[in-house]
C-alpha cells in the first residue's frame, strides 16, 4: 500500500472567512479522452483546486447514458453495470449504492450544470492523468497513459524538485515577516476518507507592527491543489499563537505539499521563496 501523504485543508476549527472559489481558468485546461479532445460548450471552472466540467460533456464522451432528474437536480449515469449518481451541491456521490465523499461537489454556474472531471474519470474506471507543464489532463481506458511532450522541445519536463522546511523549527516568511513552527500534522482513516489536522504556532517577531496571519494551502502529486482557507486575524507586536486545523478528504488524491502564505490562492504550484512542508 503506498504511503499516505496527508492533505491539509478543509473544516476549521475557530473562526474562519471563506474565500472566492468558482474561477474560470485564464488558461484553458485541454480535455482528452482516449486521445480525443473534448470540447466544450462553455468554459471548463477550476473551484478549490479542482476541475470542473459541464456533466453532459464528460459523461456522453465515456460513454455514460445520462439523464437528469430536475427535481431533485440530480445527475445520473449508467454504462456497463455501473451507476454514478450526483446531485447539486452534495458532497457525497452514489456509485453503484455506495456512497463516496467528494472534495468538490457539482454545481450549477452560470446556467450550466458542472462536475468535477477528476472523480467522474476515475469512477469509470478510467486512468486520470495530469500534465501541469502543458495544462493538459488525459482519461484513458489504459494505465499506461502516455502525458504529451512539451510542444516546443519534444521533451516531457519534470516539476523543479521542491526543497521541504523541517517540522518544528521556526521559520521567517518573506511575504508577512511572521516566525512559523509546524509541530505536527496527523492523519485519520475514516473509511471512505480521510480526516487531517495541522497545528502550528505564528509568532509577530515585530516590536512596532501587527501583522496580518496567512493560511496555508495543499498541492497535488497529480498537479491539482486546494484552495486556501484560514485564520484572518492580526497579530499584535511580540504576541503569538497556536492554530490547528480540522478537515475531511477524499482518497483520489495524494497531497505532497503543504506551503504557507498570503498569495497562494490563485497559485498553480508553489512558490520558490515560499515557506513548504512535506506532507508525508
Amino acid at each position: 500500500m503506498k504511503k499516505l501523504k496527508p492533505l491539509v485543508l478543509a473544516a476549521i476549527t475557530g473562526t474562519t472567512l471563506m474565500m472566492p472559489t468558482n474561477v474560470f481558468a485564464d488558461e484553458p485546461i485541454k480535455v482528452f479522452v482516449d486521445g480525443e479532445k473534448l470540447d466544450l460548450s462553455v468554459p471548463q471552472v477550476v473551484e478549490r483546486g479542482s476541475t470542473l466540467v459541464p456533466f453532459r460533456a464528460i459523461f456522453e464522451k465515456l460513454n455514460f447514458n445520462v439523464t437528469w432528474d430536475s427535481n431533485t437536480k440530480t445527475i445520473i449515469g449508467t454504462k456497463d453495470g455501473l451507476k454514478l449518481q450526483m446531485q447539486i451541491n452534495n458532497t457525497s456521490a452514489i456509485v453503484n449504492g455506495e456512497a463516496i465523499v467528494l472534495g468538490t461537489p457539482p454545481n450549477i454556474i452560470n446556467g450550466s450544470t458542472y462536475v468535477p472531471l477528476r472523480f467522474v474519470g476515475e469512477a469509470s474506471g478510467d486512468v486520470v492523468a495530469w500534465d501541469g507543464i502543458n495544462k493538459v489532463i488525459q482519461i484513458n481506458n489504459s494505465a499506461a497513459s502516455e502525458i504529451p511532450k512539451d510542444s516546443e522541445n519534444g521533451q516531457t519536463q519534470e516539476p523543479a524538485k521542491l526543497e521541504f522546511l523541517e517540522r518544528n523549527k521556526p521559520y521567517t516568511s518573506k511575504e508577512n515577516d511572521m516566525t512559523v513552527v509546524v509541530t505536527s500534522i496527523n492523519v485519520v482513516d475514516k473509511g471512505q476518507f480521510y480526516e487531517y489536522s495541522i497545528t502550528y504556532d505564528q509568532k509577530n517577531n515585530t516590536s512596532d507592527k501587527a501583522i496580518d496571519e496567512a493560511t496555508f494551502k495543499i498541492y497535488y502529486e497529480n498537479g491539482e491543489s486546494e484552495a486556501q482557507y484560514g485564520f484572518f486575524g492580526k497579530l499584535m507586536p511580540t504576541e503569538s499563537i497556536t492554530r490547528t486545523y480540522v478537515f475531511k478528504a477524499t482518497k483520489s488524491q495524494i497531497a505532497y505539499c503543504l506551503e504557507y502564505g498570503t498569495k497562494t490562492f490563485f497559485s498553480t504550484k508553489p512558490a520558490a521563496d515560499s515557506l513548504k512542508w512535506e506532507v508525508q
